[in-house]
C-alpha cells in the first residue's frame, strides 16, 4: 500500500471512530446529501409486521418487498421499479393511526401488483439505494428537480419521464386504489382508513400549488378517488374495525422515535413532559439525549429497561447512547444483549462491529469481521459496514483487504475515482488469484469503464 493511500485510510478512520449512527438510526444521504434514508431494526419490523396481512391477503412473497423510511417532512410514499416502497417521515408524522399507514402501504402495494413502476421503464437498479431514493423520488413523485426541491436530477430526463409518469398516473393510481381496498378488506383492516388517509390531501386542493406536499402535487384529486372508492368502502365487512393491540402499540413507537431523532429536542421535551406513557418517555429520552442531557436520557431509558428487560430495542438504543457518551466498554456490553434477544438482525450485528472496531484491538477487529460477513450475508445495504470492515482489516495488517473494502465504499457511493485507486491498491497487495484479488480486479476493470463515460 502507498503512503498516499494508508494516509486516506486513517484519515478516514479517525473520521469514522464515533459511529454514524445517531441514536439507533442509521442515516445514510440520498442523491446529493438531499435527502436521508433511514435504517433502524426496530421501526423496519414493525413496518414489516404491519405489510405482511395486507401481501397475504394479495398472495404476495412477504420477501419480495422492502420498506424504507426516508427523513423527508413532506407527506408522500411511493414505490420503484425493485419492489421497495419508501415513506416519508412526514407521512407518518401526519398519520395518527396505524390503519392509515396501512391503507398508503395497501395503495402501493397496489402499484406493485399492478405492475405500474415498471411500466412506466424507471431504471434505477444500477444506483445504489440511497442514491436511488433520490431519482426515484424526483421521477415517480414528480419532486420538481434542483437544490431547492431537496433533490438533484436533470432536468431533460426530469421533464421526459414526468409526461410519461403524468400521461399514465390517473389510470394506475385508480387500479391502485381499488387494489389497496380489496388488500385492506383481505386483511381485516376497515377500508374508512383509506378515506380518512385521502381526505387530508384533498384538504390541500385548494392550496397553492408550490405549498401542497408532492403526493397531492402528483396525484389524480383525492376529491375524485374518495368519491369513486365510496361505494366500496361503504359495502365493507370491516366497518369499525379496530387496529390490534400490538399494532397499534408499535407505530405509536414508531412515532415517538421519530419524534425524538426529528424534532427539536426542547420541543420534544416539553411536548411530553406530562406524559406518563411508555412512548412520551422513550422520545423525551431520545431528545435528551440530542440535547444533550445525557445523564436525564440515561436515567429514562434505564426507567425503560425496568419496565421491559427484554427488549432488545432499547439496548440497542442505550449501547449506542453509551458509546455517544464516551463509554465504549458499556455500550458494547448493550449491543451484545440486544443481538441476543435479536440474533437475526443484521443492523444490530452492524452496530456492534463498528462499535468493535472503535476498541482497536486485534480480538475485537476479528470478532468485527466475522458479523460484517453475517451481515452482508443478510443485507448488502446496511451502512457503515464496509468503512469498517476496512479500519478492522488495517488494525489486523491486511492492508490489501483494507483498500479493498474502500474500494467497494466508494464504489458504492459512485465515487469511481476513488474506488479504482483503492482497487489498484488492493489489487497490488493481495495474492494474485485469490477470491479478493479477483473482486479487485474486477473493480479495477469495472470503475476504469464507468470513469470513460460521460
Amino acid at each position: 500500500m502507498t503512503m498516499a493511500l494508508r494516509a486516506a485510510l486513517l484519515a478516514l478512520f479517525k473520521r469514522s471512530t464515533q459511529t454514524i449512527l445517531i441514536a439507533g438510526l442509521a442515516m445514510v444521504p440520498a442523491l446529493a446529501q438531499a435527502q436521508t434514508l433511514i435504517r433502524d431494526t426496530e421501526i423496519e419490523a414493525i413496518l414489516t409486521e404491519m405489510t405482511l396481512p395486507l401481501m397475504e391477503a394479495g398472495r404476495m412473497d412477504p420477501s419480495s418487498v422492502r420498506l424504507r423510511l426516508v427523513q423527508d417532512p413532506s407527506v408522500n410514499a411511493f414505490v420503484t421499479s425493485t419492489r421497495t416502497i419508501y415513506l416519508h417521515t412526514g407521512l407518518i408524522a401526519r398519520l395518527d393511526e396505524p390503519d392509515m399507514l396501512q391503507a398508503v402501504i395497501a395503495h402501493e402495494l397496489g402499484h406493485i401488483i399492478g405492475g405500474h413502476a415498471a411500466a412506466r421503464g424507471v431504471a434505477a437498479q444500477a444506483a445504489g439505494e440511497a442514491s436511488a431514493v433520490g431519482v426515484l423520488a424526483s421521477v415517480l413523485m414528480g419532486v420538481v428537480a434542483g437544490p431547492g426541491a431537496g433533490i438533484a436530477v436533470a432536468a431533460g430526463s426530469q421533464s421526459a419521464v414526468s409526461k410519461q409518469f403524468f400521461a399514465t398516473s390517473r389510470a394506475d393510481e385508480s387500479a391502485a386504489d381499488q387494489t389497496g381496498i380489496r388488500l385492506l378488506e383481505g386483511s381485516g383492516i376497515d377500508p374508512a382508513a383509506k378515506i380518512d388517509t385521502l381526505s387530508i390531501f384533498a384538504d390541500q386542493e385548494l392550496l397553492p400549488s408550490e405549498r401542497k406536499d408532492p403526493y397531492a402535487r402528483t396525484h389524480p384529486y383525492a376529491s375524485d378517488r374518495i368519491e369513486l372508492l365510496r361505494p366500496l368502502v361503504d359495502r365493507s365487512e370491516n366497518t369499525d374495525a379496530q387496529p390490534s393491540e400490538a399494532i397499534a402499540r408499535g407505530y405509536h413507537r414508531i412515532r415517538a422515535k421519530l419524534e425524538g431523532f426529528i424534532d427539536h429536542p426542547a420541543d420534544v421535551i416539553s411536548r411530553n413532559e406530562d406524559d406518563p406513557s411508555f412512548e412520551a418517555k422513550l422520545a423525551r429520552a431520545i431528545a435528551f439525549q440530542r440535547y444533550p442531557d445525557p445523564d436525564a436520557s440515561l436515567g429514562l431509558l434505564s426507567e425503560l429497561l425496568r419496565m421491559r428487560p427484554q427488549d432488545p430495542f432499547l439496548h440497542e438504543l442505550k449501547g449506542q447512547f453509551q458509546i455517544e457518551n464516551g463509554n465504549l466498554t458499556t455500550g458494547i456490553e448493550h449491543y451484545r444483549t440486544a443481538l441476543s434477544l435479536r440474533p437475526q438482525s443484521p443492523l444490530i450485528k452492524a452496530a456492534l462491529g463498528r462499535a468493535l472496531v472503535a476498541d482497536g484491538t486485534i480480538g475485537s477487529a476479528e470478532e468485527a469481521i466475522r458479523l460484517f460477513d453475517a451481515v452482508t450475508q443478510d443485507d448488502t445495504a446496511v451502512p457503515g459496514v464496509l468503512r469498517a470492515r476496512a479500519r478492522a482489516h488495517a488494525t489486523l495488517g491486511e492492508d490489501g483487504l483494507a483498500s479493498l473494502a474502500m474500494a467497494q465504499f466508494h464504489t458504492a457511493r459512485r465515487s469511481f475515482a476513488e474506488a479504482n485507486r483503492f482497487a489498484r491498491s488492493a489489487r497490488e497487495s493481495l495474492p494474485q488469484g485469490t477470491p479478493a484479488w479477483l473482486r479487485a480486479d474486477d473493480l479495477v476493470n469495472d470503475t476504469n469503464g464507468r470513469m470513460k463515460r460521460p
